[in-house]
């Protein structure tokens, strides 16, 4: 649906992936914003250049501190596109004009390449973050179950409520603990256990027996019917 697939080569064009090689003019597509009434070309991104972003986005991004793309650029233009000064007894910086330096969305094209999303959300947040919430999940527990009763999971949650005594409701129990036996397949429950005691094998071992338990006599103990089918 584009009119350029009719050129011959189509899939040839561009040179995706591939560095151009730079000349004294500035290449890429011309600058839109003029200043003062005059457009500024702005430069080219040499290999020195690459290697000052990198420089950079190693020192502020991938650091706790969070810092935003944008406070990186600014970091990057104060530590190598600025003049100090003195004022006051205090370092002030001046940022050169806009065709001697970098713009944003030159910095931004290249941190997309040396983006690495494993490494930033490491330094950024931690280890555990990224393995918890945002490593590649490979597989799953259904790929090894061939039907229903081929497989369970057991797991503990210790509930968000408080219970209290049924003898003085001002005195607080403990939180309960809730086991869950789920069939992978078919991701039906089928044992649970709630007890105050810790994440145990007891808890567990409650949780197997109420599993291979008569579910119409185990829901009648607590004022349910249902039938087998």
């Amino acid at each position: 649906m584009n009119k350029n697939a009719m050129l011959p080569d189509y899939a040839n064009s561009g040179g995706r992936g591939k560095t151009k090689k730079l000349s004294a003019e500035k290449v890429g597509r011309p600058r839109r914003v003029t200043v003062n009434g005059e457009y500024r070309s702005g430069i080219n991104i040499t290999d020195e250049i690459k290697t000052q972003f990198e420089h950079v986005i190693n020192k502020y991004y991938r650091k706790a501190n969070n810092y935003s793309l944008k406070d990186v650029y600014g970091f990057i233009l104060r530590d190598f596109y600025s003049d100090r000064y003195k004022e006051n007894g205090e370092i002030h910086y001046r940022i050169w004009e806009p065709n001697r330096i970098p713009s944003y969305h030159q910095f931004y094209y290249w941190f997309k390449k040396l983006e690495d999303p494993k490494k930033d959300i490491e330094f950024r947040k931690s280890a555990k973050e990224y393995d918890l919430k945002h490593r590649p999940l490979l597989s799953n527990s259904e790929v090894e179950t061939n039907g229903p009763g081929t497989r369970f999971q057991i797991d503990a949650t210790i509930a968000d409520i408080y219970l209290v005594s049924s003898f003085d409701v001002n005195r607080i129990i403990g939180r309960p603990v809730v086991y869950a036996i789920v069939d992978i397949y078919s991701r039906i429950i089928t044992g649970i256990y709630v007890g105050l005691e810790g994440p145990s094998w007891q808890g567990a071992m409650m949780a197997l027996d109420n599993m291979v338990a008569d579910k119409v006599e185990f829901c009648k103990q607590y004022g349910i019917d249902i039938n087998s089918r």
